[in-house]
């Protein structure tokens, strides 16, 4: 499941948009896809896929702050 976390719209071009993202369980080793549309603003699918390493390298760098946190259970 990939859910997100604050975001803000707007930046120069009025297109911009930053997200958090959890990723649970994390992926496997190999390519992740990461697909998007709206349809309402008449956007196609679009995808880009990247290397899991990176999503994987980061999951074992994160470091618990609190470990009764609901987003860090292994779920």
């Amino acid at each position: 499941m990939l859910s997100s976390g604050p975001g803000t719209v707007g930046g120069v071009d009025g297109w911009s948009f930053d997200m958090e993202c959890r990723v649970r369980p994390l992926p496997p080793p190999g390519p992740l896809t990461f697909v998007c549309v709206w349809p309402e603003r008449g956007i196609p699918p679009s995808r880009v896929e990247v290397d899991s390493t990176t999503v994987i390298g980061a999951a074992e760098a994160a470091v618990r702050l609190w470990a009764d946190d609901p987003y860090c259970s292994a779920d």
